[in-house]
């Protein structure tokens, strides 16, 4: 299996307003890798404690070195980093893949292109090939959009980014609020109903995650086989 560890991208366009833009398409990648079985992989949002460690912020531009040295706690083979910037309502994703044993740079990609999911999905389906995937089993493989799997309204996936961020720094009212408007713009944005669900049940007190479930349980088969398993995993957990 391939192993690899996605950084969060840099944000070039000098404006902090799509500062979510940093998190969120390591986590588009994150949500399209997970269709697939051969990839091992992990994105900053689940190892940012390391960066904390070496004595960084998530908000930091990490030196390479640092990345190199985190990728192989992490027992991964490669690491993803990149960065992006809008030039006339277009954006422009940069990509570069380095191996983790000695750092040495193994593609750099460029996308561009007004949806960012439509470039999420040409990005993952590069890296596949960089990383050597053979052919023969990328054909034979599910590779569904990953708006399909998650949301296809950037409002929603903003809202969703920016709840998860607030809940990370234990602001759970602010998460509420966000998760909230990611849910009101896309009912079926089921990583969106997973998280306020779980936020409401462990923070908040509020009895109708049990709702929020129902829509999950309801429409679970949108998601991927490895989604759809930890789900249901997790609700048969919580009733028991």
């Amino acid at each position: 299996r391939k192993k690899i560890a996605i950084f969060y991208f840099q944000n070039e366009t000098g404006d902090s307003t799509i500062d979510w833009l940093r998190y969120g398409l390591p986590w588009l990648c994150d949500a399209d890798i997970e269709q697939d079985f051969y990839i091992s992989h992990t994105n900053q949002q689940y190892f940012n404690y390391k960066v904390e460690n070496a004595g960084y912020t998530q908000d930091d531009n990490l030196p390479l070195s640092v990345k190199k040295k985190i990728s192989k706690t992490l027992n991964k083979n490669y690491f993803l980093e990149g960065s992006f910037k809008i030039i006339d309502d277009a954006y422009i994703i940069k990509t570069k893949l380095y191996r983790t044993d000695n750092g040495n740079l193994v593609n750099e990609n460029r996308y561009v292109g007004s949806e960012i999911f439509t470039l999420t999905d040409k990005l993952v389906k590069q890296l596949k090939i960089d990383l050597e995937i053979p052919l023969q089993y990328l054909d034979a493989a599910t590779d569904l959009p990953v708006s399909s799997i998650t949301t296809d309204n950037k409002e929603a996936l903003a809202s969703y980014i920016k709840g998860s961020q607030k809940s990370k720094d234990n602001k759970y009212d602010a998460a509420f609020a966000f998760l909230s408007n990611a849910v009101e713009n896309d009912k079926y944005f089921l990583q969106a109903q997973f998280a306020i669900a779980m936020l409401k049940m462990n923070f908040l007190q509020d009895a109708s995650w049990k709702e929020d479930w129902g829509i999950i349980l309801k429409t679970i088969d949108k998601l991927n086989d490895r989604t759809k398993f930890y789900y249901k995993m997790e609700y048969y957990f919580l009733i028991g």
